[in-house]
């Protein structure tokens, strides 16, 4: 039997947030029947250029499904009995409002599994979304990092910073190689910085 509980998986783009996602629902799906692990995406990143995207295969028998709102009614909705799910994964939560409503609930009062990856920033280094309330009430969390696209020789990139924006508006913004990339603190502030 999968233990109850919370795990966040968290850290800038291009950090392997979804790859880490996938590997732990393919390793509960290895002990789980079908129809008991679902993955939960936001609706509008079935849009973001996979082809940027290098993330491990996830086991066909795991339902993906894409909501804009995190609710027991949604997910039925489309079919699913939420009584027969035992895990469930969480991937773009930073999109989502509710968010750590919808983990305690699902965690506490329903004994299930769920494991939220999402990005711990926004490109001004702010909070995004509910990624930020989840680490009170996590059992397990991972930070993971990129490499710096400026330095290119190995130096962990911490921060997602927008190309050629008008930084004070527009948090969401998805986009691939092409709006953003990953740099180290100094980068960041270098590349930030206002003359």
């Amino acid at each position: 039997m999968t233990k109850s509980g919370i795990s966040l998986i968290t850290g800038p783009m291009w950090g392997g947030k979804t790859s880490e996602l996938y590997k732990k629902l393919n390793m509960h799906q290895a002990i789980l029947d079908v129809n008991n692990i679902i993955l939960i995406r936001f609706s509008g990143s079935e849009n973001r250029v996979e082809s940027e995207r290098i993330i491990p295969s996830l086991d066909n028998r795991i339902k993906i499904i894409y909501l804009t709102d995190l609710s027991i009614e949604n997910i039925e909705s489309i079919d699913i009995n939420i009584k027969e799910i035992k895990v469930i994964g969480i991937d773009e939560a930073q999109f989502f409002n509710a968010l750590r409503n919808f983990c305690l609930l699902m965690a506490d009062e329903f004994s299930k599994t769920i494991i939220v990856s999402g990005l711990n920033g926004d490109f001004n280094r702010n909070t995004f979304g509910e990624i930020s309330s989840l680490l009170p009430i996590c059992d397990e969390i991972i930070l993971k990092h990129s490499l710096c696209s400026e330095c290119r020789d190995g130096t962990p990139g911490i921060f997602s910073l927008k190309l050629n924006c008008d930084c004070e508006n527009n948090q969401v913004e998805i986009g691939g190689t092409d709006i953003y990339k990953t740099v180290c603190r100094k980068h960041y502030y270098t590349l930030n910085k206002k003359d």
